[in-house]
């Protein structure tokens, strides 16, 4: 095989922006290019690579330890350069009958190979939620590539040239499955042996691993302390932007109001118990500064590189902003890296979850089960809370502290509960370890810095970066792939924070769930495993929540959805998640709705965060309450069973059936 040369070197970045925009001439013009080849093969092992590397979570669910995770990718990528040839050699096969059209071999290596070029961006797959549709696209992308080269050196139509595809794919396909199962087994076994573990790769074998482990007595969980920095509550105390005598007003309003007390009566214990296993730390030998420091080394190493990958998209799809003014390029320059520094943060934003699962953080699990009282006896509730309420904030969360208006919030609620009624609070929903942001990360010197500047201005940039990688988390929690182990992991958190309160498990005392923002995709999400966890009945507040329709609603007691007129931010979860679209009848959303689980209920004209949200003290209604009082008088008012006496329900519409039935000839 030629060397490459320094002009297709030269070339490269050229080539592949053609490659994108699906330009027939660069598949002619690269056939005649000495080191082609070698680029076409380079371009095959390295979309293999981030294939591999966008259906990681395969490796992180079968518990495939750090080191061997790393060459399992590159054993991977070897595999997919087989199966590339495979494809070549049936395509050429079909070259080789009466009446086809002739491609010489090795340039149909140079075009095949070259059309994978899409597949360069296979990594995008480990995104959170958009990663399996991106999938998609790319795959799609790979086969139009693919029929324009053949095309063009073929020199035929785009229809003959998908025929000329999609049979050699069809040929490969059945070579694969008969005579080839020989070759797939071997290569499944050297995976397996690379892997260090019986890989299981069908969707089927991946859930009941899943399930297996979470049944078992081995789930991993670390106790983080929730320690909030003392500086960060002095800026809290400092800022303009906290009310806590008008929190403490509506709370002495809230009290001063006749409200039914809540009934201590205990449902009856379930059989539905799951022991929860506590984890001990096993001491590192590498102190934790080096750590830390190594961690971010890696992270600036890999943004590096995310910048490289992507630099043909922007050469070739966006390569007219050249012409455009000095300043102008400029502007999209740094849109660019922010655009590239999303897109890193959403690829990290899985792995604390998959390492967690996979016991990556040098952890040692200690199998003894927390002691759980027999079905058959009874607990004694008598000094119990009747029922026990945990706070779950919004996406501007970084740690314990909370943003003022969240601190008002609690101010004005925890006064104002029944005395029977224990909150829970201090919890980071954002993280399956229970770990601010703002400590022991390798970016914790950037959270401590952006909780500074959020405390004084919301708006800051920096201080946006929180809420931006919490929304990522949210759509971790949403992700079908990530989402039943994140889930799984927010409800270990929360089953930590309700013992160490006092919960009694087995018990079956009540809980609801308050969640604001983000937070209520968290409640409703990990609502299921905790109900299996402790067997008792759950309920769950969303002020302002945008949920995914993929949580299994109907394992709740029932779900309150508080939304504001001119909160645009809850608006996002109808249209971000397609099954809570109407027309998507089978859809755990619809099928709570119409089993009467959800019920909607208007805010008025209220926003979604302050000034002008849910937990504004100084914004109004038109009846003179303000927005906090409403949000709390909503909140006893659930607690205390008399929701049903409010009218702030929107007007359900009859169905068909219903307006049948209610006909004078019935």
């Amino acid at each position: 095989m030629k060397p490459m040369t320094a002009t297709t070197m030269d070339r490269v970045w050229e080539i592949l922006g053609w490659v994108f925009v699906l330009n027939g001439e660069i598949f002619q013009t690269a056939t005649t290019l000495s080191g082609a080849m070698t680029l076409a093969i380079c371009v095959v092992l390295l979309a293999g690579l981030s294939l591999a590397v966008g259906q990681g979570i395969i490796l992180f669910i079968n518990r495939v330890k750090p080191a061997r995770f790393i060459f399992t990718l590159l054993i991977s990528a070897i595999l997919y350069f087989f199966e590339f040839l495979f494809l070549v050699l049936s395509t050429w096969f079909i070259c080789l009958l009466p009446r086809s059209v002739h491609v010489p071999l090795p340039a149909l290596i140079v075009v095949l190979g070259l059309s994978y070029a899409p597949l360069l961006f296979s990594f995008l797959g480990a995104l959170p939620y958009l990663g399996f549709p991106l999938l998609r696209v790319l795959s799609i992308w790979h086969l139009l590539a693919m029929v324009v080269g053949f095309g063009a050196i073929a020199n035929i139509g785009a229809g003959f040239a998908f025929g000329y595809v999609a049979f050699g794919w069809f040929v490969k396909e059945v070579l694969g499955n008969t005579i080839g199962q020989p070759i797939s087994q071997l290569g499944k076994t050297i995976t397996d042996r690379v892997a260090g573990v019986d890989l299981a790769d069908s969707r089927a074998d991946l859930a009941e691993r899943i399930q297996t482990r979470f049944s078992g007595a081995s789930s991993p969980m670390v106790s983080a302390s929730q320690i909030a920095l003392p500086e960060v509550r002095e800026l809290i105390e400092a800022s303009d932007l906290s009310h806590p005598q008008a929190a403490q007003a509506v709370a002495q309003v809230v009290t001063a109001q006749p409200m039914p007390s809540t009934s201590g009566a205990v449902i009856q214990d379930t059989d539905a118990i799951d022991p929860v296993v506590q984890l001990t730390y096993k001491a590192s030998g590498i102190p934790k500064p080096i750590k830390l420091l190594f961690s971010l080394l890696i992270f600036v190493a890999l943004f590096v590189i995310l910048f490289i990958l992507l630099r043909p998209i922007r050469n070739g799809v966006f390569g007219w902003y050249q012409t455009l003014p000095r300043f102008t390029r400029l502007i999209f320059d740094l849109s660019w890296i922010g655009v590239i520094a999303i897109i890193f943060a959403g690829l990290l934003a899985p792995f604390e979850t998959l390492g967690w699962w996979a016991g990556w953080f040098g952890d040692e699990v200690d199998t003894t089960q927390t002691p759980v009282r027999a079905n058959s006896s009874q607990p004694d509730t008598t000094d119990l809370p009747s029922r026990y309420v945990i706070y779950l904030d919004g996406v501007g969360q970084s740690g314990e502290a909370y943003t003022p208006d969240v601190e008002d919030f609690l101010t004005a609620l925890e006064p104002a509960l029944p005395q029977d009624i224990e909150l829970v609070q201090g919890l980071m929903m954002y993280s399956v370890l229970n770990r601010p942001l703002n400590e022991n990360r390798p970016l914790a010197f950037l959270w401590r810095l952006a909780d500074k500047m959020r405390w004084k201005n919301p708006m800051a940039l920096l201080g946006l970066m929180v809420n931006v990688r919490n929304a990522l988390i949210v759509m971790v929690s949403a992700d079908k792939r990530y989402g039943p182990i994140y889930n799984r992991g927010i409800a270990q958190v929360l089953y930590n924070g309700l013992v160490e309160r006092g919960y009694l498990p087995g018990s079956s005392i009540p809980i609801t769930l308050v969640g604001y923002s983000g937070g209520a995709q968290m409640s409703v999400a990990s609502a299921p495993y905790l109900k299996q966890a402790l067997g008792a009945p759950i309920d769950v507040i969303s002020l302002g929540g945008v949920m995914s329709a993929n949580n299994n609603f109907l394992r709740l007691e029932h779900l309150y959805q508080w939304i504001g007129d001119k909160d645009v931010v809850q608006r996002l979860g109808p249209i971000l998640f397609p099954g809570r679209w109407k027309f998507l009848l089978l859809s755990y959303w619809n099928r709570a709705l119409r089993k009467g689980k959800i019920s909607i209920l208007s805010a008025g004209p209220v926003g979604h965060q302050v000034p002008g949200g849910y937990m504004d003290p100084n914004a109004f209604l038109p009846d003179g309450r303000s927005h906090l009082q409403q949000t709390i008088e909503l909140i006893l008012q659930v607690l205390t069973g008399n929701l049903l006496e409010t009218e702030q329900r929107f007007p359900v519409k009859l169905s068909n059936y219903a307006l049948y039935k209610q006909a004078a000839f019935n």
